[in-house]
């Protein structure tokens, strides 16, 4: 299946059903962290990150992140695909980042997400 033209309703209940399966939400300060197991890798959604971190547009934050850093996963998002980052890819928006609690963004999420889970 194309996954860039797929749509829900063309989805069987089980195929909707594995692809919430895949996915797992954390809890950081109130906000929610959406991660996404694909082939074995966590992939964090980069909107739930640049929230947490109180960016405003994570189409445009994402432009500084290298092709193998991130891609486009489904997430069950109607006739879309989002943009989900990786551990080395969430370390090197941490080190670009100019808000102060990036750093402790990425200390949790290396704690919580990527060693405990």
């Amino acid at each position: 299946m194309d996954r860039n033209s797929r749509k829900r309703s063309a989805l069987t209940h089980e195929q909707i059903a594995e692809i919430f399966s895949r996915i797992h939400a954390f809890d950081y300060h109130g906000t929610r962290i959406r991660v996404v197991e694909n082939n074995g890798q966590k992939w964090m959604v980069f909107a739930d990150v640049c929230k947490a971190l109180g960016y405003k547009n994570p189409n445009h934050q994402s432009k500084y992140l290298n092709s193998e850093e991130k891609c486009r996963l489904d997430i069950g998002l109607k006739n879309t695909l989002a943009t989900c980052i990786s551990q080395s890819g969430l370390h090197f928006f941490a080190m670009l980042a100019n808000k102060e609690s990036a750093l402790e963004f990425y200390q949790w999420a290396v704690k919580e997400i990527f060693e405990r889970w």
